[in-house]
């Protein structure tokens, strides 16, 4: 059997090996033809599908922003923390292009202070300049150091700028829990108007201004600060009202009175007057003044110009600041839209501009619609 076994044993031929070979390599074929294909397939299905899941979720989430916002709208209390990150993610409208300018919109709800809620909402280092231009709108309405309420609302519609100022507001609507009242403005400049100003839907401007007779400025962008208002790194009130006007602007004495003194502290004041009332009881101050044109011991009349607006001293920006003194040693400061020394009335747009008011006002409102 052992002599049997070692013939059946037959020698490896160079024609088996290319048998071998041909087999080998048809087999690698077919396994590259086959599960190769197979599996890139089933790689770019998978990708597919990712790109699919990711195009789901991304409208999903905005979808869920919205709905979000929607119900910020009507609902009162102060938001969670997951709703006010849903605001803050759909506070802004795509923006919108309106004779050739950019217009944005943004909605919040107060938590805590007013520059807290508008820097939550806002990105960027300039929300405390839109905290403020909001501030000296809400002035005329609240005391917004106090007034404002956790789940109070705030609409704007604003243009962005190229510019110091940053932005412009256009539209501002305010819903207050502490007055239950909404108070809406829209920003207009009339035909007639050197400077445009904030006004009502009835067409009557917010802030009240002093007769043309007894007004230290006429023409004027707008009022700045208050008798009153902090400012950061100070442990005191604005001691003035300050007018933003353009360098150069007339300005007059409020009342008939004797010229004190000018130009003193030059470094905070800049060029400036103090005037004397005995009439009225009161001084008057003017400061950052670009030309004086008056002296000391000088008796000016109610109405009279006396100066042009500046930049000096310690300013900012182009203004005036106006002051309304008591004339006894202790300091005392009198708001001149409040005290009685003033009288004050509210511009109303006129008639015939009425219907170029409300076609402004629409396109404000269509923005919002919109958003």
């Amino acid at each position: 059997m052992k002599n049997q076994d070692i013939p059946s044993r037959k020698p490896f031929s160079i024609k088996n090996l290319l048998a071998l070979v041909f087999i080998v390599s048809l087999g690698l074929n077919a396994y590259h033809l086959f599960f190769k294909k197979s599996g890139s397939a089933a790689k770019i299905t998978h990708e597919d599908a990712v790109a699919q899941t990711l195009e789901t979720e991304t409208v999903e989430t905005a979808s869920v922003s919205n709905t979000a916002v929607d119900s910020e709208k009507i609902t009162r209390g102060a938001p969670s923390s997951a709703k006010l990150a849903g605001v803050k993610r759909a506070a802004f409208s795509s923006p919108e292009i309106h004779d050739g300018k950019k217009i944005q919109y943004l909605y919040l709800k107060i938590e805590n202070t007013l520059n807290h809620s508008v820097c939550r909402a806002l990105p960027g280092k300039d929300c405390e300049v839109m905290g403020a231009y909001v501030t000296r709108i809400l002035v005329w309405f609240l005391d917004v150091k106090s007034h404002l309420r956790n789940g109070d609302t705030l609409s704007v519609v604003y243009m962005p700028l190229d510019s110091e100022e940053k932005f412009k507001i256009l539209k501002l609507t305010y819903a207050s829990g502490y007055s239950n009242k909404t108070y809406e403005v829209n920003f207009y400049k009339g035909p007639d108007m050197k400077y445009g100003a904030y006004f009502n839907n009835d067409g009557i401007e917010v802030a009240p201004r002093i007769d043309d007779d007894q007004t230290p400025i006429k023409d004027y962008l707008e009022i700045t600060s208050l008798p009153g208002d902090f400012r950061a790194g100070k442990n005191h009130g604005h001691s003035g009202t300050d007018f933003k006007a353009d360098v150069g602007t007339p300005i007059y004495s409020a009342f008939e009175g004797k010229v004190l003194r000018v130009n003193w502290n030059f470094r905070m004041n800049g060029d400036c007057i103090e005037i004397d009332h005995p009439r009225e009881g009161v001084k008057t101050l003017y400061l950052h003044l670009n030309k004086v044109l008056v002296k000391p011991g000088m008796t000016v009349k109610q109405g009279q110009q006396i100066a042009e607006s500046g930049n000096t001293g310690r300013s900012f920006a182009p203004h005036l600041h106006y002051e309304i003194q008591g004339r006894s040693e202790k300091k005392v400061i009198y708001n001149p839209f409040k005290a009685k020394f003033h009288r004050t009335y509210y511009k109303k747009i006129p008639d015939r501009d009425r219907a170029d008011y409300e076609k402004m006002v629409q396109v404000y409102d269509s923005i919002l619609e919109k958003s």
